[in-house]
């Protein structure tokens, strides 16, 4: 009895230790537009609770506190590892969790929290992308590089286990009782989930329900990233055989897929980058590793099927887009990420144990073992009392074993799969937001609602008319930036509709109100200018919808050019140049000249956008 004495006794004043080296601080909000809204703090945590000496990190936190609370607390814990959520806070707080105060952590080494290591790093990792001329000497300069940030690490005294599930859980748990907070709900997306799977087999009393968005699985739950690419171009093909305009386009697309590969192994293609003029070589594993990126999202996912036409049918034009993935830098912390994976990875540890998922982000057998300091990996979750809900899409690049990891957890685990969602099911429509509601609310009697079995198989897949100018444009718009060109655009639009509809329709109103309707006259010319410039604004007005319905679908449409559903709108704006210029020179004839004025910047507007490739 006495050694259990002594033994909790040390427990004690370990955890005092804890207690006391920890501390959280309310401070003003980096972004001052937050301030009204939200609480912002830094939780400062020893970087080694068992050698606090060695330094401290600080978390940025922000806290929002629901108008009228209707349940626990939720502390959301974002992906990565290395990434952050702090920043994002505005938007997360207005449609993540209405009635519940909602908690953001920045995990350590990740958003806005100090220090980080590694800091250039993934812009580095970026050039070698578009730098190597092949796959070996990519991987090596990506593996020399990661060798470089362990070494970084190490010589500012930073060891793997300062990262991770366990350190992380540990910080959530000073910041819970630092916040008052007697037990609080997690939503967890990506590797977040791993912290989860943690924060349950370390203090499930801490915990009333949790969420996992978009699992990162376990080590013999997840899969090699060609398995889950495999996996996600069938699910791809899928939803292309139940679209006619995808199947025409691009008919099999796991076996234009594997052409593609087989291909660039045969012969890489040689490109240059049309925004810097440099080479860029493709290869097989560089089209993966791209194709990964464009994996994350429901616009460039759209694409895929179009640039593995393009590889195949040697397009290099049509590639731009693609290629422009590869310059994207990541808010992903290299630092953390390392330190992260190196502590939680047993595989990672093996000699033999690593695979293709490691392979691609040049993580070799010897590079955990660099750090000054062994730890010993965590080999998964354990079956849980605590309710957990786990998400999961059918077009996720991670996700093809979900449902045995859900069993992993328990019966008190509920898995919900959706079929077309990708990473991060949360925000993929209101009916998902709502099940999420609906187990915050009841997470032990939660019944999949009804919403669910009507869910939207709309296809992502979609063919586009194919135009690198275009492209260029739309990329320009979605960066920020007005070309002058379309600025001027929309300045003859606007006055042939100010000449041609809003001037004789507000001298119309003028002259009825004044009693003058008797001056009302509408000749043939007027009426014609009337009526054309109705048409000019239908055929725009088709134009804008059919983009704004590619947008709300997130299609990729106009990475390549246009959709295919504006072609028409096209074409009838070319169709309205003719009877334009006949009744612009009518006009000119009888001395009309606001009608001359009108169709002549109606025609102006048409031809240019037929220089901007607007219209064909």
């Amino acid at each position: 009895m006495a050694g259990y004495s002594g033994w909790w006794m040390g427990l004690l004043a370990l955890w005092i230790g804890y207690a006391e080296a920890a501390s959280y601080q309310v401070v003003p909000c980096a972004d001052s537009r937050l301030a009204k809204s939200v609480e912002c703090g830094v939780l400062t945590v020893p970087r080694d609770r068992l050698q606090p000496d060695l330094g401290n990190f600080e978390l940025a936190v922000v806290r929002k506190k629901a108008a009228q609370p209707q349940g626990a607390p939720i502390l959301y814990l974002h992906g990565g590892p290395g990434s952050g959520i702090t920043a994002q806070a505005a938007w997360l707080s207005d449609n993540f969790a209405p009635g519940h105060d909602i908690v953001l952590l920045d995990q350590r080494g990740s958003g806005r929290s100090q220090p980080r290591l590694c800091e250039s790093f993934n812009s580095k990792l970026a050039a070698l992308v578009l730098g190597s001329s092949d796959d070996a000497t990519w991987q090596q300069s990506r593996h020399d590089l990661l060798v470089q940030c362990v070494e970084e690490m190490n010589a500012a005294g930073f060891k793997a286990h300062f990262y991770g599930s366990a350190a992380t859980v540990q910080d959530a748990e000073d910041l819970r009782q630092a916040l008052q907070i007697p037990a609080w709900n997690l939503y967890s997306v990506s590797y977040g989930t791993v912290v989860a799977s943690r924060y349950l087999a370390q203090a499930p009393q801490a915990l009333k329900a949790v969420v996992m968005d978009s699992p990162y699985l376990p080590d013999p739950l997840l899969h090699s990233y060609q398995q889950n690419q495999r996996y996600l171009v069938t699910q791809l093909q899928q939803l292309c055989r139940a679209d006619a305009a995808c199947t025409q386009q691009f008919g099999d697309l796991t076996q234009l897929y594997q052409q593609a590969l087989t291909q660039l192994e045969l012969q890489p293609l040689m490109l240059t980058l049309h925004s810097s003029g440099k080479p860029f070589v493709l290869t097989s594993l560089k089209l993966q590793y791209l194709l990964n990126l464009a994996a994350s999202h429901k616009a460039s996912m759209s694409m895929i099927g179009w640039w593995l036409q393009a590889v195949q049918q040697h397009q290099h034009d049509d590639l731009q887009s693609l290629l422009q993935l590869a310059q994207g830098v990541d808010g992903i912390n290299v630092a953390a990420f390392l330190g992260a994976e190196c502590s939680e990875r047993e595989r990672l540890h093996q000699p033999d144990g690593v695979d293709a998922l490691e392979s691609v982000m040049s993580i070799g057998s010897d590079i955990c073992p660099r750090f000054t300091s062994q730890v010993t990996p965590w080999r998964g979750p354990v079956a849980t009392d605590v309710p957990v809900l786990l998400l999961s899409g059918g077009l996720d690049l991670f996700q093809p074993d979900a449902q045995r990891f859900a069993s992993v957890l328990g019966r008190s685990s509920n898995h919900v799969a959706v079929p077309a969602a990708l990473h991060q099911v949360m925000f993929e429509n209101l009916c998902i937001a709502d099940t999420v509601q609906q187990f915050w609310q009841q997470p032990t009697s939660w019944q999949a609602p009804s919403c669910l079995a009507n869910y939207p198989m709309q296809s992502m897949v979609s063919a586009a008319i194919s135009d690198t100018e275009i492209a260029q444009l739309w990329q320009q718009l979605f960066q920020g930036q007005l070309p002058w060109t379309l600025a001027a655009l929309a300045l003859l639009i606007a006055a042939a509709l100010l000449a041609g509809l809003l001037w004789p329709l507000l001298r119309l109103i003028g002259l009825v109100v004044t009693g003058q309707s008797r001056r009302v006259h509408v000749g043939p010319l007027k009426g014609g200018s009337a009526v054309l410039s109705v048409l000019w604004l239908l055929g725009y007005a088709g134009l804008v919808f059919s983009l704004e319905q590619a947008l709300q679908r997130q299609s990729g449409e106009w990475l390549a050019g246009w959709p295919q559903s504006a072609l028409l709108w096209q074409r009838w704006l070319v169709f309205l140049l003719l009877p334009a210029a006949i009744l612009m020179h009518q006009a000119l004839r009888f001395r009309a000249l606001r009608q001359a004025l009108t169709q002549a910047l109606w025609c102006a507007a048409a031809l240019l956008a037929m220089a901007l490739h607007l219209i064909p």
